[in-house]
């Protein structure tokens, strides 16, 4: 049978927050793909970085949404916390399994052929790569300095280009035939904190430390450098943003103090004695960055310790994520939670049910449709149930009014 191809890009995001840099990149993207419908595959709650995500998903859907995106599912949340290999990993998988024909990615170097080239040492593994991984390792570098030193790589690399060669490298390993779209990243670095100049694209850093500007009535500092469709978001949901992981000190201490070793040493991320290190700096610690910064090392970055942090507090343990994540990524227990769509992206979900329905189950209402799903699939989607919740705990919200359960697909 003839794999069905939806005329549609697919664009893996986090949008936290939509700023002008993603608005560049949807329309690049429309533009270089003659107009075809946009699809975000979004993270929810928590990000890849391992921090809360500065506003809850179905605001931050609105803002894509109403900028040019036609239809966003979300990216279940145990991908995000495992990693940037897992990131992409269960993406591609939405991506692959609805059946777009394209994949569109920002890329600092636009180096398309470059990346493709490390993508395929990155999902083969030759023999040299392993050797001169396995050398890097013993010198004390970081896994992902290892790695890029063994697939060639000399330079640093941005964010971006990171990210995509593991698009790509996940296109490879799942056998995706998906034609990749590069658009070339306009600003600053993903960290770069500065507030730029005008004319200039401000990173989602630098927007999210200065956020509360944004919606000062008398205080346009950042507002250009966002859509004025997420400034009136910000203002809508004022002031429930910007939650913090510091907010969750006290669970996550608790969590600490009571789990036992066993338990917290099963946690996905844990390893190589983190978790004791962590229990033995927590007395001195008053705030999560303090203890973060007591326990940093070559191998465990602070990306990686804040996710750790947040698996923590889920309890989700690396032997759960490898059954849930083997059976979702080999379909048997793979849907797409719709969070918002245009008139444009509801067309789409209406091909993917008629058209993908083998491949991919579409859920809009988890009251009415969870049922449906097999008990590995609930157990995925649990941890997205709670990670809206803890979201919502922090910023104050009452758990029933935003929960999951309650809250329906933004329709624009």
């Amino acid at each position: 049978m003839t794999d069905i191809k939806i005329n549609a890009t697919g664009v893996i995001a986090e949008f936290n927050p939509f700023h002008n840099g993603h608005k560049y990149l949807v329309a690049k993207t429309k533009e270089e793909t003659g107009d075809a419908p946009v699809v975000a595959v979004m993270s929810g709650s928590f990000t890849q970085r391992g921090e809360i995500a500065v506003s809850d998903k179905y605001s931050r859907t609105k803002m894509a949404l109403l900028s040019g995106v036609d239809l966003v599912v979300e990216l279940p949340t145990m991908f995000i916390t495992a990693g940037a290999e897992s990131f992409a990993a269960g993406a591609v998988s939405i991506i692959k399994a609805m059946g777009l024909k394209n994949i569109a990615f920002g890329s600092e170097s636009g180096e398309l052929d470059k990346m493709r080239t490390h993508a395929k040492m990155l999902a083969e593994e030759p023999p040299e790569f392993k050797e001169a991984l396995k050398r890097g390792l013993k010198e004390g570098l970081s896994f992902a300095k290892a790695r890029s030193l063994a697939c060639g790589i000399n330079k640093k690399q941005g964010s971006n280009d990171i990210l995509a060669t593991e698009y790509l490298k996940q296109m490879i390993i799942q056998g995706a035939d998906i034609e990749p779209v590069c658009i070339n990243r306009m600003g600053g670095e993903h960290r770069d904190g500065r507030v730029p100049n005008i004319g200039e694209y401000a990173s989602a850093t630098a927007i999210r430390k200065n956020i509360e500007l944004m919606i000062e009535p008398d205080n346009p500092k950042l507002s250009r450098f966002v859509p004025a469709e997420t400034r009136t978001v910000f203002e809508e949901i004022a002031p429930s943003f910007k939650p913090e992981l510091n907010d969750c000190y006290t669970a996550l201490r608790i969590k600490l103090l009571t789990m036992s070793e066993e338990e917290l040493e099963g946690m996905l991320g844990a390893g190589e004695g983190v978790t004791n290190k962590l229990r033995a700096e927590l007395r001195n610690a008053f705030i999560v960055d303090m203890l973060t910064e007591r326990v940093l090392s070559k191998r465990y970055t602070e990306s990686r310790i804040n996710r750790l942090y947040l698996n923590i507090l889920m309890s989700l343990k690396k032997s759960d994520y490898r059954e849930l994540a083997d059976a979702y990524l080999s379909g048997e227990s793979r849907y797409a939670r719709v969070l918002g769509f245009t008139k444009r992206g509801a067309e789409i979900l209406r091909r993917i049910k008629d058209e993908r329905a083998h491949e991919i189950r579409i859920i809009t209402n988890i009251n009415k449709e969870a049922e449906l799903l097999d008990e590995r699939a609930l157990r995925i989607l649990y941890y997205d149930i709670l990670s809206n919740d803890i979201l919502n705990m922090t910023t104050g919200r009452m758990l029933d009014e935003c929960s999951d359960y309650v809250r329906k697909p933004i329709i624009v």
